[in-house]
């Protein structure tokens, strides 16, 4: 890690002003394990699976609006309407897609430390 500070080439900020230092980490350094709670997994697995419930759901409506195309339903050249809803669709998706996985994946790391973390049971004979 290196620290890094703003301001003049000479290191001052001008009369009156402090300086402060800044943490910069480089990209791929290890910032250590995060590991998230049941609750908020579930609730991460919760907010993925909803993404992937309405937002489909929502473009069959788009696509069935007359705003969407410029003469027949499906059978014209799309509007802006639908290119910008088609974006916005398919980037909730993916989003609500990398939050199930870091909620799937946060449920089974807290698993495997609660697996972990019992007790063991030893004969003291």
């Amino acid at each position: 890690m290196r620290s890094a500070s703003f301001g003049f080439p000479d290191g001052s900020l001008g009369a009156g002003r402090r300086k402060y230092a800044v943490t910069v980490r480089r990209i791929g350094t290890d910032t250590g394990q995060v590991i998230l709670t049941r609750n908020w997994s579930l609730f991460l697995i919760v907010a993925g699976a909803f993404n992937w419930v309405i937002w489909p759901r929502f473009a069959v409506a788009i696509w069935q609006d007359q705003r969407a195309w410029s003469g027949a339903i499906g059978g014209s050249s799309p509007t802006s309407f639908l290119v910008v809803h088609a974006v916005l669709i398919v980037t909730a998706v993916i989003l609500g897609t990398i939050i199930a996985v870091l909620g799937v994946r946060g449920f089974l790391a807290d698993r495997r430390i609660a697996v972990d973390s019992r007790p063991t049971v030893t004969d003291h004979a």
